[in-house]
């Protein structure tokens, strides 16, 4: 993914059928959507941006449908619309779910700070990730985003 990212000036048509693979690798994986639709979004590919974070939230919504009490599956689909910027009116609703069956996971209110974050709403967005943080005081990445949340930029559209 890095390298299709870092050669698609270069290489586009190539660097895209890449993206292409690792996005079929990892459709349901949640830890794509940290880099890869922020990354789609940074490059231009907001087409196919588009069309695989729908495939992917079909491919979450198909597990949802067989374990409809998954907790995490909700959760990393939420994260995944939150990071992807896309229908996040409908990952809050499922993370508000998933928060009824674990409602003190650090993880899972930290996924509603991203939400906010991904609305431009850095209040609410902080107010969920320092619940995060009061949950698990020690992991350096929810402090990170905490920071993130405090000072960074907002994602793009």
């Amino acid at each position: 993914m890095a390298r299709a990212f870092s050669q698609i000036g270069e290489e586009r048509e190539r660097s895209v059928k890449a993206l292409k693979r690792c996005h079929e690798d990892g459709l349901t994986d949640g830890s794509m959507a940290d880099f890869f639709f922020p990354g789609l979004r940074e490059v231009g590919l907001n087409e196919q941006h588009d069309e695989w974070f729908e495939q992917t939230w079909e491919a979450h919504a198909q597990v949802l449908k067989r374990y409809p009490k998954s907790h995490n599956t909700m959760n990393s689909l939420a994260w995944t619309a939150a990071r992807a910027n896309r229908r996040l009116p409908e990952a809050r609703t499922m993370l508000v779910e998933a928060l009824k069956l674990q409602p003190r996971q650090a993880a899972y209110l930290d996924t509603m700070g991203e939400i906010y974050f991904a609305e431009r709403n850095r209040g609410k967005a902080l107010e969920w990730s320092r619940k995060a943080v009061i949950r698990q005081p020690g992991d350096e990445m929810l402090l990170r985003q905490f920071d993130r949340f405090e000072s960074g930029p907002f994602p793009l559209d």
